[in-house]
């Protein structure tokens, strides 16, 4: 039987004993020629090369438990759906020809305590193991790469380890991100309520923080000691410390979208509401009236500081460009009108 003949969504399968007439959700071949195929209610059925019946697997997850992987080893298979891993091997007994070798892996649970966060969604969608076969990698739903290890030999009951293969990374859409102009780091944010900061030379995350609501824009003061972030109804100033970030000001203001720090640290530009972009005294949180720069159509969606930090530059999602600088008010407007353009 070749892979193309299981292309459809459902299968039927019938025995003597049994008639299951449901949709299959994944199947691998075994080097010995069986195909194993499992289906969305957590039945593992064995079937000849030929497409056959052979022997259901007692042991499977049943309880409308949708395997979504599966994979082969030397001696059985191993599959997984929502947080759990279960493994198999052959089994001499005719009416069960596999047998559940270890308890159920409880993904969630065991990774408690590496403090992954409540964000991530630990349904796993695809696993492989390792070519020493004791190592699970795996991918959840929440686009997380992770490993486990499995005791498929020696029988050990030494509890299972759950640990990114790389690090923990965002797990929605990344919504801003700034570089330290004094450090080596990188700061993230995105609407999985995370703020994260890098070390782009080492390439290793550092710092991981949960924030209350969805992260919208976030700056890395240039001294790399302290990080503003925008969520839904305000702007956080927060200390970076050696493992986390401590907020310690917030600024009343909804829907800012993009942060950039002047390149001294003592002024931070926030563009929020329909067209404007508002300037702060980072030390002092005023934002006097000849910082308040509007004039943009649409939303302000960059913001760029001139070298001495005089003034800065302003795009608009409209497509227009326009140049202020914050000493040189003309006529109620602070911009510099013979440089701008749309």
């Amino acid at each position: 039987m070749k892979d193309g003949e299981f292309e459809a969504n459902h299968t039927q399968v019938n025995n003597k004993d049994r008639d299951i007439t449901t949709r299959y959700s994944c199947h691998t071949w075994m080097s010995d020629g069986p195909l194993i195929l499992c289906t969305e209610v957590g039945e593992i059925i064995v079937l000849d090369d030929d497409g056959s019946y052979m022997s259901f697997v007692p042991d499977s997850p049943m309880n409308d438990f949708k395997i979504e992987a599966i994979v082969s080893f030397s001696r059985g298979f191993i599959v997984a759906g929502n947080g759990l891993i279960y493994a198999y091997e052959k089994s001499e007994d005719p009416r069960a020809l596999y047998r559940q070798i270890t308890e159920p892996i409880n993904v969630q649970m065991d990774s408690k305590d590496n403090n992954f966060g409540s964000h991530i969604n630990f349904l796993i969608t695809s696993l492989t193991l390792s070519h020493s076969e004791d190592y699970i990698y795996f991918i959840t739903k929440s686009k997380q790469l992770l490993k486990v290890d499995i005791p498929l030999y020696d029988g050990s009951e030494q509890k299972s380890k759950v640990d990114f293969v790389h690090c923990c990374y965002h797990t929605s859409d990344i919504t801003g991100l700034d570089v330290c102009i004094r450090k080596q780091l990188i700061v993230t944010c995105s609407r999985d309520r995370t703020v994260k900061i890098w070390n782009y030379v080492t390439k290793t995350l550092e710092i991981s923080q949960t924030v209350p609501e969805d992260a919208l824009a976030v700056a890395f003061h240039p001294s790399g000691f302290h990080v503003v972030v925008a969520i839904q109804d305000k702007i956080t100033l927060y200390n970076v410390l050696s493992k986390c970030i401590q907020p310690f000001k917030n600024i009343q203001v909804k829907g800012c979208t993009e942060i950039k720090f002047s390149n001294g640290g003592h002024l931070f530009a926030a563009a929020y509401g329909s067209n404007a972009t508002y300037v702060f005294n980072f030390y002092t949180n005023e934002n006097p009236p000849n910082f308040q720069c509007k004039g943009h159509i649409q939303k302000v969606r960059a913001i760029d500081w001139f070298d001495d930090d005089m003034g800065f530059v302003s795009a608009g999602q409209g497509g227009d460009v326009f140049f202020w600088e914050l000493l040189n008010v003309k006529e109620g407007s602070n911009r510099l009108t013979d440089k701008d353009f749309t």
